[in-house]
């Protein structure tokens, strides 16, 4: 695997969010968009690009209701990375109101070609995965 560095920054300061302890997963803040901890420059449809040997992904995460776990783990094989951002309900009353959430991922990669892909999973909802990024990325 040529993934390195890879360790979880969730910070989620506003609503109902909750924070996951940190593992062995890509970088990751996120927050509610309009809040303080949303990273800027965010989009819809997610962008990546490189930041030296680190490969960024800025993107937004339609989501069910404010009150939601989000984690990202990811899959790296010898020319591909997949992220999975996750969003789960955190089991407390909420409000059923869609909330839109900002992020950013980023992990250092060796030199090569790699198939970047960014999944949005939403387990126990009845929604769809929706691939938010699938590019080519070359790193020098």
């Amino acid at each position: 695997m040529r993934l390195r560095s890879l360790a979880l920054l969730l910070a989620v300061s506003w609503g109902c969010a909750e924070p996951v302890a940190p593992d062995d997963r890509p970088e990751l803040i996120v927050g509610l968009v309009g809040s303080d901890s949303a990273p800027a420059g965010a989009t819809l449809p997610t962008k990546g690009h490189l930041t030296g040997r680190d490969l960024v992904a800025l993107g937004l995460l339609i989501a069910p209701s404010p009150c939601q776990k989000i984690r990202a783990f990811g899959a790296g094989h010898a020319s591909s990375v997949t992220w999975v951002i996750e969003s789960r309900n955190h089991g407390t009353a909420c409000s059923d109101v869609i909330a839109t959430f900002a992020y950013r991922l980023a992990t250092r990669l060796d030199p090569g070609e790699y198939r970047v892909s960014v999944v949005h999973r939403y387990p126990g909802t009845g929604w769809a995965d929706v691939v938010a990024l699938d590019t080519l990325i070359r790193v020098p």
